[in-house]
């Protein structure tokens, strides 16, 4: 049965072929731009590998399996028609951490991007070219210049390649860059000898104009973690929260997002259309029903097991857990 005014059901656009969906992704601004924040990689070592974090190498051995994980992740968003991909990868309060955290963190992670083969196969076979967005100062300061020569390097070899954007950040919390825009837009309007415009602040920023971003995923928390990106990001950005950390995001489920940011979220581009539109007493009695059966619903909660906060997914965590512990024997009730 297809959904609303048309659109294909949920069931359908799951059943999809590619290229269909990539057209229909790729032709909507809502979807051709977004952001993946890539968190709950710690907690995917310890909880769905076994990995044991006392251990030294722990790290590295997160790394290594991690990286071709979330490049798959990569992969499929941009099979589905995502023209720009934003990936906050560090903060600068992970660099507060201390250094034996981020030494791992670059040393073992971030590499990936710059010298692993499977990544320099994927941008020239994908046509993705990389750019670097966040404060490179705070990256020199806390000893790791030989990244900025790495990050340079990447930039000038993926130049060309045209299909897609990979924006990868680095001190890029929103609340700091925006003290730090403002630098640059005083330095513009000096230059100018006028106010710059907005394509002029993203270009001096990013190096280069760039769309508004139309989603904004982040895996295993209901936050925005300060990972919004500045001046592309706004009140036309749908937000979603995935349980599993994002190397574990699977097709159905990035499809499911799509399904939703394209045919249900973005319907009515955020105006009061009912004020317009006749809406028949069965659909104003359903909606009714729905408020009334979920007054006390709220989104965002969930319980605390352990050093982790679990978010409510439909089925009672306490299922969950007990199905986990009972090695998969238990069936809970949906």
């Amino acid at each position: 049965m297809s959904g609303t005014s048309g659109a294909p059901s949920l069931e359908e656009f799951l059943e999809m072929d590619l290229d269909s969906i990539r057209v229909i992704v790729g032709n909507s601004p809502e979807g051709s731009t977004g952001v993946l924040v890539p968190d709950g990689n710690r907690k995917a070592g310890l909880i769905l590998w076994g990995l044991d974090p006392s251990k030294k190498d722990f790290d590295r051995d997160l790394f290594t399996r991690l990286h071709a994980k979330f490049l798959e992740v990569v992969r499929m968003f941009f099979e589905h028609g995502v023209r720009v991909l934003y990936v906050p990868t560090v903060t600068t309060k992970n660099f507060d951490r201390g250094k034996a955290y981020m030494d791992a963190a670059m040393t073992d992670g971030l590499v990936h991007f710059f010298h692993d083969p499977l990544w320099l196969s994927f941008y020239e076979e994908q046509g993705v070219k990389v750019k670097f967005y966040g404060n490179r100062d705070v990256i020199r300061e806390k000893g790791f210049e030989t990244f900025l020569a790495w990050m340079d390097e990447l930039e000038r070899r993926t130049a060309k390649n045209e299909n897609h954007l990979l924006l990868l950040g680095l001190a890029c919390e929103r609340s700091l860059e925006e003290v730090r825009l403002a630098g640059i837009g005083i330095e513009l309007h000096s230059k100018l000898g006028r106010a710059p415009t907005r394509s002029e602040l993203v270009e001096a920023y990013y190096g280069q104009d760039l769309p508004d971003v139309g989603f904004f995923i982040r895996p295993t928390e209901v936050r925005d973690s300060d990972m919004l990106p500045v001046l592309t990001s706004g009140y036309k950005t749908q937000m979603y929260f995935p349980v599993s950390p994002a190397a574990f995001l699977s097709k159905r489920a990035i499809r499911a997002i799509f399904h939703d940011l394209v045919y249900n979220r973005v319907a009515s581009g955020g105006k009061k259309i009912y004020r317009k539109e006749d809406i028949s007493p069965e659909e104003i009695r359903g909606v009714k029903n729905y408020y009334e059966a979920n007054l006390e619903t709220i989104l965002g909660l969930g319980e605390r097991r352990g050093p982790f906060w679990l978010p409510n997914s439909g089925i009672p965590n306490s299922v969950l857990l007990e199905r986990v512990s009972d090695g998969g024997g238990k069936k809970g009730s949906s």
